[in-house]
């Protein structure tokens, strides 16, 4: 069974990337289709990249989970499309970063563009944004 507070972390931040102006959003692996095939860009879903726990002699257990955004924009500019999605993003986990009191701290942390001739040629901005989150829950409920 899946950790409840993570669940609740990824839906938050998936809310984060449609404020930002995504318009087509979730989890990347429920998606279930190529990014080549995006047809309602920008597009922006979440990835799970893994989970570090950090144990301290206490009730409580304090990981460090990783999230990335696979984002999709295509248009005549995509890289001049992107970047405004990518600060309204970060700028929306900004303004609220524990993301409504689920974390101590989520904060975007970067980005990586694709820059494959495929990418290219389709005039399509790929990139993955990496947001990493510090949250705490009790132990057994991991």
């Amino acid at each position: 069974m899946p950790n409840p507070r993570l669940a609740q972390i990824a839906d938050a931040l998936i809310a984060k990337s449609g404020l930002a102006g995504y318009l087509s959003t979730g989890l990347l692996n429920d998606l279930g289709k190529d990014w080549l095939q995006e047809d309602n860009p920008p597009a922006a879903y979440l990835g799970d990249a893994g989970e570090r726990n950090e144990y301290k002699p206490t009730a409580s257990i304090s990981p460090r989970a990783g999230f990335f955004f696979l984002s999709i924009v295509r248009g005549d500019n995509p890289t001049r499309l992107f970047w405004p999605l990518y600060k309204a993003l970060k700028d929306a986990i900004d303004a609220d970063p524990t993301l409504g009191g689920l974390c101590f701290l989520a904060q975007v942390t970067g980005y990586f563009s694709d820059k494959t001739i495929q990418a290219v040629t389709a005039r399509v901005h790929r990139a993955e944004i990496f947001v990493e989150v510090e949250y705490r829950h009790d132990r057994g409920n991991a």
